[in-house]
């Protein structure tokens, strides 16, 4: 599970953001076992929240899912942020899939800290972040490497918006957005470039960052061969326009913090080349 240090009497921001990290994976474990235990709805108390979603096929006899990840490792290559954990997968049938009885038994943290969630989960995590770590010039992450957060934490086929007013905007910071962030601050590519880090894949979120107090700092535009590329083979000539958005935020005590959203994952197949340089000229816009 996470491996949480004592902070001094004097605290420093990474001392504060493991303060932070602590109570959150906390609640969540509480959340998720009163969730197991019955004593509580599928909402978990998230009445607010769950109003607001908008799911198509949601899963409410399934594991949820709000994160991935050890949040107090040492040697994360980067945070990746994601809209919901959907479909369910083997295991995360409730109330007697293999993964359900783990979590019941050691806390959600424990399980999604050390990667116990499945193999599946972990693989499509890890191959997430291969656009990241080409950044760096270093090898494709492991799982471990990777921290992982959901919008929202109920599985389901897809996901079709939200509904963001103040309160909405206030859970998410809680639930999601300070707590990515604090984890952000101590990665990899985050220490490489000078600011707080998260990374997503999908043309939605350059909406959803204008509901989410985001501001826009710059965006390159690139071609790729397909409309759904690299997933399927490019006909003769065909193009579509896609767009890598680097956007900001004034964070917990003024720290400004940054979003990197590309529309397609991360064109992880040639001529993957010409998106690398566009996002390493999109980041020296950070100050």
């Amino acid at each position: 599970m996470a491996r949480w240090r004592t902070a001094g009497a004097k605290l420093d921001d990474d001392d504060r953001d493991l303060q932070l990290l602590q109570a959150w994976s906390q609640e969540w474990d509480e959340r998720i076992a009163s969730f197991l235990a019955g004593t509580t709805d599928m909402r978990m108390g998230l009445n607010r929240l769950n109003d607001a979603v908008a799911l198509v096929g949601r899963h409410d006899a399934a594991l949820p899912h709000p994160y991935v990840g050890d949040p107090a490792a040492e040697e994360l290559l980067c945070v990746l942020l994601n809209l919901n954990p959907g479909k369910p997968i083997d295991g995360e049938a409730i109330p007697d899939g293999d993964i359900v009885r783990d979590v019941r038994e050691s806390g959600y943290s424990a399980v999604a800290s050390n990667w116990r969630l499945s193999a599946e989960t972990a693989t499509w995590w890890a191959r997430r972040a291969n656009w990241v770590a080409r950044l760096l010039g270093v090898p494709k992450p492991k799982p471990a490497q990777v921290f992982g957060i959901d919008l929202v934490p109920w599985r389901s086929n897809g996901f079709s918006g939200i509904r963001v007013d103040n309160d909405v905007l206030e859970l998410l910071n809680q639930l999601v957005l300070a707590p990515a962030f604090a984890v952000a601050a101590r990665t990899a590519v985050s220490v490489h470039f000078g600011a707080p880090l998260v990374f997503c894949v999908g043309a939605r979120y350059a909406e959803l960052f204008g509901l989410l107090g985001f501001v826009l700092v710059a965006t390159h535009e690139y071609l790729t061969p397909t409309a759904d590329w690299p997933r399927k083979a490019p006909a003769t000539g065909e193009v579509f326009k896609r767009n890598i958005r680097l956007y900001r935020r004034i964070g917990r005590a003024g720290r400004a913090e940054y979003a990197v959203q590309t529309d397609v994952p991360g064109s992880n197949k040639p001529p993957h080349e010409r998106f690398d340089g566009l996002l390493k000229q999109l980041l020296e816009r950070i100050e």
